[in-house]
């Protein structure tokens, strides 16, 4: 076993969360050009900000500006669930949280999802938990 770690060659804070469980290995196995997988990361993404309540209030807090229409309440909630679901394709890609924290912020423009992207790791795995 030690030598199959050896030749993964990614940081060991994340071979249990990469290779650790048959839902770890479900969600590596994704296909992107699968259809409705979309829909499912939406799903995953609005699953994920429910449990994380940081996140959460962040989606659900009035947007900065003065401006109180549904439009940028809309576009708000969107930037976060869009945060969440790039954030996502960032782990699958074996980024690592620092790494998207500090260099894709301009993919990731929530602060909420980018202070949290250890638990966005977590509640990741629990969904592919519950989906398999």
């Amino acid at each position: 076993k030690d030598d199959e770690i050896r030749q993964a060659d990614i940081p060991e804070r994340f071979y249990a969360w990469k290779k650790g469980s048959t839902a770890a290995a479900a969600r590596m196995a994704k296909r992107k050009d699968e259809p409705g997988e979309e829909e499912d990361d939406e799903e995953e993404a609005m699953w994920i900000m429910t449990n994380l309540p940081e996140v959460a209030a962040e989606f659900f807090a009035p947007p900065k500006d003065d401006a109180t229409n549904d439009e940028a309440t809309e576009k708000q909630q969107k930037a976060v669930l869009d945060s969440i679901e790039n954030a996502l394709r960032y782990l699958r890609n074996d980024l690592e949280p620092e790494f998207i924290r500090r260099y894709r912020a301009d993919y990731v423009v929530s602060p909420a999802v980018r202070e949290n992207l250890h638990a966005i790791m977590d509640q990741d795995e629990e969904w592919s938990r519950m989906v398999l």
